[in-house]
């Protein structure tokens, strides 16, 4: 199945700094997954963004990275991002509150493996972003 992977940045006053979309080709979520956190911490690294906050929704994914426990194809890349990022911290989010960081996963799911799409304005298909002020409730 085609895969793919998306973030969004937002600032400390919940307004929009970036967002992408990678292609990852035929994967699996678990590899999609591991490839999001880095890539989005890699962006911030490339941009002088060095104290994180990034949102998962895979608690398994927080855990593996706060733990240190990667798979190999990731293992490397995460070494030399907290060698790099003064201050990192890694938090579950409910899919359901990370909306538009699943908008953008859907986008890369639908690109070729390597194809990138880049936003330095908040995208029109992207209604909303999440807000730390807001509260939302998930029913089951």
């Amino acid at each position: 199945m085609a895969a793919g992977y998306g973030f969004v940045c937002i600032d400390d006053h919940g307004d929009f700094i970036y967002a992408e979309a990678k292609g990852l080709g035929i994967a699996t979520n678990y590899i999609a997954e591991k490839m999001v956190i880095a890539g989005a911490a890699e962006w911030a690294l490339q941009n002088n963004k060095l104290d994180l906050r990034i949102k998962s929704d895979s608690k398994a994914d927080v855990s593996a990275c706060k733990s240190e426990k990667l798979p190999w194809f990731v293992q490397v890349r995460w070494s030399r991002i907290k060698e790099l990022i003064r201050s990192i911290v890694i938090v579950h989010s409910l899919r359901e509150v990370n909306f538009s960081a699943d908008s953008m996963a859907n986008k890369g799911a639908g690109l070729e493996r390597g194809a990138t799409m880049s936003y330095t304005t908040k995208p029109a298909f992207i209604h909303a972003l999440e807000s730390p002020e807001d509260v939302y409730y998930r029913f089951c």
